[in-house]
């Protein structure tokens, strides 16, 4: 029979201790040394250099230009979400779709970002959808998760006064939540080597709000950092949200709870990067089938509570934990990625050029 209220917390798995600190699923740079950086409010116009070119011997973009509020975008902001430096689709380079084999991900209006972006304080290489929506769960009420990789320039890199890793913002837009997170490519591509799963997820997001060629660039090296470790950052993710759950007794966490574990276990067995979770329900052997309920109970409510579940919810959440150790032990890939050759000289390259004119 179905438990009238959710699991307490003495029958939740036991905690681990390697949980890292950053308690969101969206916490993606928790692995990594050096806190974000929230760029503080400020004007919402254009920042000079917006098209990618930095202007000579002068530190080109301002990290107050990020908006602090509802924002009305100027004309020439817009104008430029239609330029070639900002491009978008639904279409991913063919190695994201061998990779990523996500379906069906629910709509969102993917130009009606692209202004937003381009209010960002640096170029950015990349931007794209992440959270709720990217993993086949949102509510109406969901905020949208805009991720991305922008380039500091090599002035706020090599002196003493050093740019900002992480930019973070979140505020309203046309009356939608947004909440922004970008890291600068140093530190993109540390994490990408560290077996960061957050990260790799926003790379081959089906969601581009915003790419170019450096962005096909990494994509194509993504199957070079796939490696057996990224068990060990999916099993800390996971410990994470269902220590939330416990905490809230929100569905929400029990989701990304599954949805995280079941990734995982798809990633490091068949090394196919796997987020959307109605998907996952039908592909993982053993998923539990009462999630794809919970997931149209929660599209009506944001803060739905998890009464009603199954008890067996906490077995359940073992089971899969001890599959994706198994599959670790068993995974085909490799225990170091190969790509970090070829992340030191992209790397190399985009300080010491900027942003290349093929770019634009």
């Amino acid at each position: 029979e179905p438990a009238d209220d959710p699991p307490t917390a003495d029958a939740l798995p036991a905690a681990d201790d390697a949980v890292t600190a950053g308690v969101g699923e969206a916490a993606d740079d928790a692995v990594a040394a050096g806190a974000a950086v929230p760029a503080p409010g400020g004007s919402s116009e254009a920042p000079a250099g917006a098209a990618g070119s930095f202007p000579e011997g002068a530190t080109p973009y301002d990290v107050d230009s990020l908006p602090s509020g509802p924002i009305e975008l100027p004309q020439e902001v817009a104008a430029a979400a239609g330029s070639g430096w900002f491009s978008s689709g639904p279409a991913r380079p063919d190695v994201a779709q061998a990779l990523c084999t996500d379906r069906d991900v629910r709509r969102i209006n993917l130009g009606a970002l692209q202004p937003v972006a381009a209010v960002h304080p640096y170029p950015l290489l990349f931007s794209s959808v992440a959270g709720s929506h990217l993993y086949g769960y949102p509510s109406r009420d969901s905020d949208v998760d805009l991720r991305g990789l922008h380039l500091l320039p090599a002035v706020q890199v090599v002196g003493l006064r050093r740019g900002p890793q992480t930019v973070e913002r979140t505020w309203l837009h046309e009356e939608v939540p947004l909440d922004l997170v970008t890291h600068d490519a140093g530190k993109f591509f540390r994490l990408l080597l560290r077996h960061n799963g957050y990260v790799l997820e926003q790379l081959l997001s089906p969601l581009v709000v915003t790419t170019g060629p450096v962005h096909e660039e990494l994509v194509a090296l993504a199957s070079l950092c796939l490696t057996r470790q990224h068990a060990e950052h999916y099993r800390t993710a996971a410990q994470t949200q269902w220590e939330l759950f416990s905490q809230t007794g929100e569905a929400r966490h029990v989701l990304a709870t599954f949805r995280i574990l079941l990734t995982g276990i798809q990633l490091v067995r068949d090394g196919q990067l796997v987020t959307h979770l109605p998907t996952l329900l039908e592909t993982v052997p053993g998923a539990p089938a009462y999630l794809a309920e919970l997931v149209e109970a929660k599209a009506e409510d944001e803060h739905l509570g998890a009464a009603g579940l199954p008890e067996q919810v906490g077995d359940d959440v073992v089971t899969l934990q001890a599959e994706l150790g198994i599959a670790e032990l068993e995974s085909p890939l490799p225990e170091q990625p190969g790509a970090e050759g070829a992340l030191h000289d992209l790397l190399v390259r985009l300080r010491l050029e900027g942003i290349p004119t093929w770019h634009l």
